[in-house]
């Protein structure tokens, strides 16, 4: 990390890692709760057009659970 060039103090260093990889974790699961949000609208779509659910998951590259969880809503 960066940080870790210019900050001495390991102490300091640790805690600005942490703040910053938590700040990342938000970010990575935002992002993948928008990818499921798409997924989701896809699925439903595709049942909407007839689509079995194994057909479903292939194509969106989901799990069944997945799109039974999202048809069950």
């Amino acid at each position: 990390m960066l940080c870790d060039k210019f900050v001495e103090d390991e102490s300091l260093n640790k805690t600005i890692s942490n703040i910053v990889g938590g700040n990342m974790k938000i970010v990575e699961d935002y992002a993948q709760r928008k990818v499921d949000e798409s997924k989701e609208s896809i699925v439903i779509n595709l049942r909407k057009e007839g689509f079995k659910i194994a057909d479903i998951a292939r194509i969106t590259d989901a799990s069944k659970d997945f799109v039974k969880k999202t048809l069950s809503k």
